[in-house]
């Protein structure tokens, strides 16, 4: 009996307590707490202390001898509940992830663009890539840039706009360099970095409209990778922000990132099921918080990157308790609808890739080895020697640094594979009509970026990046034992001079084709980006042209 009056409370305190510190150190850790055993352990923590406390409840209604004995203690258990409750809450530092993040059942392709945004805000990275050292600084807005105030008077500041050229792999990026050249000149310039990888220019217009008048800029530079930006089945619609609510998983993912006022305040505008059609409107409303412009800025890219159609109903004490509401609900949403296909679909892709890198955590000397042992196993032909000796008459330039780093495997592997086995590559030749609508279409979005520059009087260049193959002719012989590039990427590279041929018609353009010295051997080779002779070479010409187009 004394079990029952005495431990049977206590068990159920001490695993509610342990459920949710293990919520709390796999946050602390930037783990996810939605799979694998340790999740397991927290929802199991978590039922017991729930069946345990229940049942102790049940005891003290159906005992008359011990009825009041258990009442007290279940009054005792309950503050101290919600002690702890309150403490978690209000004190701890802790940030839960919302539901289903980056699942494309559930989220558009613009709302987890948005969400990656999002996820690298305020983080610093440091990236050796092939003897290059890269500290990559995310500002409070997930923008590769130190922090900027729109707010900040006496600034002339450029906006850059672009893709992972701006941010990637190099002693320092583009946007960086071009500041550091112009400041000479005028020591009040800044270049604002408004870039994010794995972009294309219907992106770069979100944030052109979006964020770029902002900062009130004397001029704006949108780059356009021609390697991956282009698509020849695009179709130009005019520029309108896509509805949006503010969601249950919006307010989740602000709890604890921002003041509860705001948080409140979000809740009341889910609750009215409020609807907004842009940007301006979200802002008004929060305006009587009074809030410095960034924070409004992140509170807007929040909302907007977890905007569904489950923007339902009040959760319980959801105002009081956003926090804990936000790890529960990551706790169990698995559980409840099943692991998101999206999400396993990427498992399995990065356990392909855990695969075919695990050679390179061996000493040099082997990984030649274990590579051929992979491409025998996947092929079930030949022994891994003879793929051995095969491989040996690449040369030793590409297998120097194609066995140094684990780069560009989902196209080194394959070419691999085929050039061991001499199987032919073969390319459709693009469509000279399919280019052409193609690029109309695209001149449409250009106009339209075009005209708004004008009408806040504000300057704007277009900076066109070939792809390496096309202008570095040492990167295009690099690859050729195994794949001929411009055969390869025909399509694109018949895309690429459509509309370096078009576009200085209606835009300032710098067009970076004409640079063929200043960019050979100007780009990594196993992964397509500039190297430090790239950026410094695009740096050169983009501060140039500026030095005279910003006065």
């Amino acid at each position: 009996m004394k079990i029952i009056l005495f431990w049977l409370p206590h068990a159920a305190v001490i695993a509610a307590v342990l459920s949710y510190s293990l919520m709390y150190f796999f946050q602390i850790n930037n783990s996810i707490i939605g799979s694998g055993k340790w999740a397991v352990t927290a929802r199991v923590l978590l039922l017991t202390s729930a069946i345990v406390m229940a049942s102790y409840v049940i005891f003290g209604i159906i005992s008359k001898k011990y009825r009041f004995i258990i009442f007290a203690n279940s009054v005792f258990i309950l503050l101290f509940y919600a002690a702890c409750l309150f403490i978690a809450e209000y004190a701890i530092p802790f940030k839960p992830q919302p539901p289903f993040e980056y699942a494309r059942e559930v989220y558009t392709k613009d709302e987890i663009t948005l969400q990656r945004l999002m996820g690298r805000r305020l983080t610093i990275k440091d990236t050796h890539f092939r003897g290059a050292v890269h500290r990559e600084t995310f500002n409070s807005l997930g923008w590769p840039d130190k922090e900027h105030r729109p707010e900040d008077v006496g600034k002339r500041q450029i906006v850059f706009i672009g893709d992972s050229f701006l941010q990637v792999r190099s002693t320092h990026n583009a946007a960086w360099l071009v500041e550091e050249r112009l400041k000479p000149v005028n020591k009040d310039i800044e270049v604002i970095n408004l870039s994010q990888d794995d972009t294309d220019p219907v992106d770069y217009r979100f944030r052109f409209f979006g964020f770029a008048f902002d900062y009130k800029p004397a001029h704006i530079v949108i780059f356009i990778c021609l390697a991956n930006d282009l698509d020849i089945n695009y179709e130009y619609t005019p520029y309108k922000h896509a509805p949006f609510y503010v969601s249950d998983h919006a307010i989740l993912y602000m709890a604890g990132r921002t003041d509860r006022r705001v948080v409140r305040e979000l809740i009341r505008l889910k609750n009215d099921n409020r609807l907004f059609s842009n940007k301006g409107e979200l802002l008004n409303a929060l305006r009587p918080l009074n809030l410095p412009l960034n924070e409004l800025n992140f509170i807007y890219l929040a909302v907007a990157a977890h905007s569904n159609k489950s923007h339902g109903k009040p959760f319980p004490l959801e105002e009081h308790f956003p926090k804990l509401l936000a790890a529960l609900c990551q706790l169990w949403q698995d559980r409840f609808i099943g692991a998101v296909p999206s999400l396993k679909a990427r498992g399995a892709a990065k356990e392909d890739y855990r695969r075919y890198t695990a050679g390179y955590s061996l000493p040099k000397e082997k990984r030649l080895r274990y590579i051929a042992g992979i491409i025998a196993e996947n092929n079930k032909k030949d022994i891994p020697e003879e793929i051995v000796n095969k491989l040996s008459h690449l040369g030793g330039g590409f297998l120097e640094e194609f066995l140094q780093e684990p780069d560009m495997t989902y196209l080194s592997f394959p070419a691999i594979e085929k050039y061991v086995y001499n199987i032919p590559d073969h390319f459709e030749k693009p469509s000279a009509q399919g280019v052409t609508q193609a690029i109309d279409n695209y001149i449409l979005l250009f106009k339209e970026l075009q005209a708004e520059a004008e009408r806040r009087n504000v300057g704007l260049t277009f900076v066109l990046i070939p792809e390496a193959s096309s202008l570095d002719e040492e990167y295009y012989h690099f690859w050729l034992p195994m794949i001929d590039f411009r055969e390869k990427l025909s399509t694109i590279h018949a895309l690429a001079q459509e509309l370096s041929a078009r576009l200085p018609a209606i835009a300032h353009t710098i067009d970076l084709n004409n640079y063929k010295d200043e960019f050979n051997m100007g780009y990594w080779h196993l992964d397509g980006h500039w190297n430090d002779k790239g950026n410094n070479a695009a740096a050169a010409i983009v501060s140039s042209y500026l030095k005279t187009a910003v006065r």
